[in-house]
């Protein structure tokens, strides 16, 4: 009888180690092949600067920059130089060409913003174009004075 046992449970052991061998092994058989790694091509992200400011004889003027130093405001007399400055239509024939995974930052000088005419030209087309338009008032940073400091 103890010889039958052992020969039942011996076969039992072999018969169920056959089955989960060859459950792994076509287990293995039906995965896909590991997938050849594809570099991520860059998508060329252009973030730009534009200012908006009013003169003095009441015209609306802009300053056009790609903003290369992130979070580094650039100077009022920089933004407002003749050399710098272009027209609503300058702004809108530029922006046409940028890609439309670009941000666009927009800042205007002076206490108020331009009218809902230029704002729906520019919003318009960064709609058209879906590039990212974000409007930021300017604001001016100056350095601390030297009388300001606080005595320890």
């Amino acid at each position: 009888m103890r010889k039958n046992f052992f020969a039942f449970t011996i076969s039992k052991a072999l018969l169920m180690s056959t089955l989960l061998f060859l459950f792994f092994k076509v287990s293995l058989f039906t995965q896909e092949p590991p997938q050849k790694k594809v570099a991520i091509q860059p998508t060329e992200i252009i973030t730009m600067e534009l200012f908006s400011f009013k003169s003095e004889d009441n015209q609306w003027h802009f300053s056009l920059f790609k903003s290369e130093n992130f979070g580094v405001l650039k100077k009022e007399e920089e933004i407002k130089n003749p050399k710098y400055t272009i027209t609503l239509e300058e702004v809108l024939k530029r922006l046409e060409s940028i890609p439309d995974t670009s941000f666009i930052i927009w800042r205007y000088l002076g206490n108020e913003a331009p009218p809902e005419e230029i704002k729906k030209k520019i919003g318009d087309l960064a709609t058209a174009k879906k590039f990212r338009l974000i409007q930021i008032p300017y604001r001016r940073i100056e350095p601390p004075k030297e009388g300001s400091k606080e005595k320890k």
